[in-house]
């Protein structure tokens, strides 16, 4: 191998047609960690009494960054997570609750990386009721997941009974007969 050929650096990329040294940093992307995340996350409760809540409108599966980068403004944050196939996903994909004390400003919210908005009513934050905010973080475990229960199924008996009836009726009203309901 010649002098001449370029080699590999791991922090750095080939840039094609750019100036200088014809190189950008790569930025190295590391996915969240649920457990990591959670460490500073629901083991404590956070105040829900004397903050104001409010919903952020997050970029496309950005709600752990956009909960990560609030929890460092010291913003109180509440993301509720389900199960799911691939790991956990948020119960409110692209939504992320946001605590705001009395003393505290929310003007950095909108300003944070991963935010898209903050949802509005009219012209005015939506504010999120404290009792909406309690019943989530009631149903959440203590790493901030919280167990769907699945709707029992119909029936089947009665299912396929309701499907005979049906199918009389029908046959009936075929043959002249005239049904009224009941």
């Amino acid at each position: 191998m010649s002098s001449s050929s370029h080699s590999y650096h791991p922090r750095r990329s080939r840039h094609p047609g750019g100036g200088g040294f014809g190189f950008r940093e790569r930025q190295l992307h590391v996915p969240f960690v649920v457990d990591d995340i959670r460490d500073m996350h629901h083991a404590d409760t956070p105040p829900l009494g004397d903050a104001s809540w409010q919903l952020v409108y997050t970029k496309a599966r950005a709600e752990r960054w956009v909960e990560l980068n609030l929890r460092r403004q010291h913003f109180h944050t509440l993301l509720p997570l389900v199960r799911s196939r691939s790991g956990f996903q948020p119960l409110f994909p692209r939504y992320v609750f946001v605590g705001i004390a009395p003393e505290v400003s929310s003007r950095p919210i909108a300003g944070t990386r991963g935010v898209q908005y903050i949802v509005h009513f009219g012209t005015q934050p939506a504010r999120v009721p404290l009792e909406v905010v309690r019943d989530v973080h009631a149903r959440m475990d203590a790493h901030g997941v919280v167990e769907l229960q699945l709707a029992d199924p119909q029936d089947p008996l009665f299912a396929k009974r309701a499907r005979e009836r049906t199918r009389a009726l029908l046959m009936f009203a075929q043959a002249g007969f005239r049904i009224k309901s009941a």
